[in-house]
């Protein structure tokens, strides 16, 4: 019985680790137009500038989303709370989520998005 256990517990342990591994995906980053601020999206909820939100076609309402700017090493946490734009692995961000990694300025920066949830 012993070894039936391990290899339950083994067999558990791998999968845990299998779904804790996220693919990174490279692409592009802008942000939201002030004039969204207030109106609803895709999920229901009000859009803010100030939240930690994004807009994806790629990933299902309420994923949290790691960003990273690889120019500078800088990443944020987003959910996605809304869809678009429509080329792939493109993320609309809020200005809060957008200005932790980049400026404000540049417009559009390449990033590395991995899913975390």
């Amino acid at each position: 019985h012993l070894v039936s256990d391990m290899k339950k517990l083994f067999l558990a342990f791998s999968m845990l680790t299998i779904n804790c591994i996220s693919a990174q995906v490279s692409g592009n980053a802008t942000y939201y137009h002030d004039k969204f601020e207030g109106r609803k999206t895709k999920s229901g909820e009000r859009f803010s500038q100030a939240k930690m939100t994004c807009a994806s076609t790629n990933y299902k309402m309420g994923t949290l989303l790691k960003i990273t700017n690889p120019k500078n090493g800088n990443s944020v946490e987003c959910k996605v709370n809304d869809t678009g734009p429509l080329s792939p692995n493109h993320i609309d961000l809020s200005k809060a989520a957008f200005r932790e990694i980049g400026k404000i300025s540049q417009g559009v920066i390449k990033i590395i998005i991995e899913k975390i949830i």
